[in-house]
């Protein structure tokens, strides 16, 4: 995937903001919704957050917060459970500097006839020690066929946002 800071397609493919200008994290949770189902894959960047807890940024799809969402850290798994409430963005991020990013790609998000699959990767500066920082990555499934048209931050261990932006992107 192209950078989050392409705003357009190119003719030949590319990413579009779909969320003009990114959302500012605020609240117990942010949702960007009317996604369009016009893009082959969404690209979803989380950037700078910092949650008024040390805690780990997380999303979830259409506001469904049932445990739908199966995770893996590994590759070749042959089972994994959908018993998770969201999809993770790694580890856990310091409440005092918020100068991280979390990455997520979900793939054929608007396709309605199979589960929808996605990677984040991540780095977060580090909760002890907020000068270091850790990175991360997750593959995802989420146990649901219906296309993708809202998506959801909130900080895993409750709280609120105290900053941080989410950017929407529409991959061609």
């Amino acid at each position: 995937f192209p950078s989050h800071d392409t705003t357009t397609p190119s003719s030949g493919g590319g990413m579009t903001l779909i969320n003009t200008g990114g959302t500012t994290l605020s609240g117990s949770s942010t949702t960007v919704s009317s996604i369009p189902g016009t893009y082959k894959h969404l690209q979803i960047v989380i950037q700078n957050p910092l949650p008024a807890t040390d805690g780990e940024v997380n999303i979830r799809v259409n506001g469904d917060t049932g445990s739908n969402y199966g995770l893996t850290t590994s590759n070749d798994v042959t089972s994994i459970a959908a018993s998770s409430t969201g999809w993770l963005g790694g580890d856990v991020q310091d409440n005092t500097t918020g100068t991280g990013i979390a990455v997520w790609n979900i793939f054929d998000y608007a396709n309605t006839t199979s589960r929808k699959m996605a990677n984040v990767f991540g780095i977060y500066n580090n909760s002890t020690t907020p000068t270091s920082f850790n990175m991360s990555r997750y593959f995802f499934y989420w146990n649901n066929n219906n296309a993708i048209n809202q998506i959801t931050c909130y900080p895993a261990r409750g709280g609120n946002w105290t900053s941080g932006t989410i950017y929407v992107y529409g991959v061609s």
